[in-house]
């Protein structure tokens, strides 16, 4: 089944340091390239949650967001001692530059630990953590697969197109045989009847041009290359390989509608040029 590339991707999970919410969200990208904010709370579990992610998402540009609502009633603590050695310290300095008006429980409120509180996560918070992490990656690839849903409708679309395209050519091809048999008949009689006909160059001259106005084979590849890509469509991330097939039946119209020579068939090339145009769109959004 295909996947978007595209998606967004949430879950959450209670822990005693607050409400802490996951959100993913996936861009196009060849690679996997993995953009992580952490809350400080949190921070040192990065690696897991980088693995987490990474395998479960093989590619794409993928943001992670993780924010925390701390818990109001979070108990918080003041560091009497390192209060007063701050204190002490700061009288100390504005005595010897004899300032004025300081406001000493401004200044103290804002110094590094003089309150303390249940500032990192235990066991028990980072398994809930994690869980979540691949919870948001199961509704991310959740989100996915739907989009990929209707990307191959439409690509199914095209392709049904491109197929009745190429059958409605079949049917010209016999018309443009028939008219080219009319043109030869004509050219040869023209040319019998001057003394100085040759016969050896004009047989050369003859199998060169058929040769060159020949899309049997080029009707056939095209038509391989319709079912690979089918066939192809049921495999998982088969992204890149869908783009590589759509290429080689570019290769293969664009070549039919210069060796037609028939305007017939050359509108059935111009229609299936185009939707190899939004096949090959799609296909850049395919996992």
């Amino acid at each position: 089944m295909m996947q978007s590339m595209t998606g967004f991707g949430s879950a959450s999970a209670q822990t005693k340091l607050g409400k802490v919410t996951i959100e993913l969200r996936a861009l196009n990208s060849k690679q996997l390239d993995l953009n992580i904010r952490l809350p400080k709370e949190f921070s040192h579990v990065e690696a897991n949650v980088r693995q987490a992610i990474s395998a479960k998402n093989q590619r794409g540009k993928i943001t992670c967001s993780i924010h925390l609502e701390s818990d109001s009633n979070l108990e918080v603590r003041l560091n009497k001692e390192l209060a007063n050695s701050y204190l002490n310290q700061l009288k100390e300095f504005v005595d010897g530059h004899s300032l004025k008006e300081v406001d000493y429980l401004s200044i103290i409120s804002r110094m590094p630990e003089v309150f303390s509180g249940q500032t990192a996560s235990d066991e028990e918070d980072e398994r809930e953590f994690i869980l979540a992490v691949h919870q948001a990656c199961d509704s991310l690839n959740q989100f996915r697969f739907q989009e990929g849903l209707e990307t191959q409708k439409a690509i199914t679309n095209s392709v049904r197109e491109i197929q009745s395209n190429l059958n409605q050519i079949q049917e010209l091809d016999a018309e443009r045989i028939a008219l080219m048999k009319e043109k030869f008949e004509i050219w040869v009689k023209e040319r019998m009847t001057k003394a100085a006909f040759d016969h050896d160059r004009f047989e050369q001259e003859l199998i060169y041009y058929l040769e060159k106005l020949d899309v049997s084979e080029e009707k056939q590849r095209l038509n391989q290359h319709i079912n690979f890509f089918q066939e192809s469509m049921n495999e998982a991330q088969a992204g890149r390989k869908l783009g590589f097939i759509a290429q080689e039946m570019g290769r293969e119209i664009n070549t039919l509608g210069s060796k037609a020579n028939h305007f017939g068939i050359q509108q059935k090339v111009v229609e299936m040029k185009n939707e190899l145009e939004k096949i090959k769109e799609q296909v850049l959004n395919i996992l």
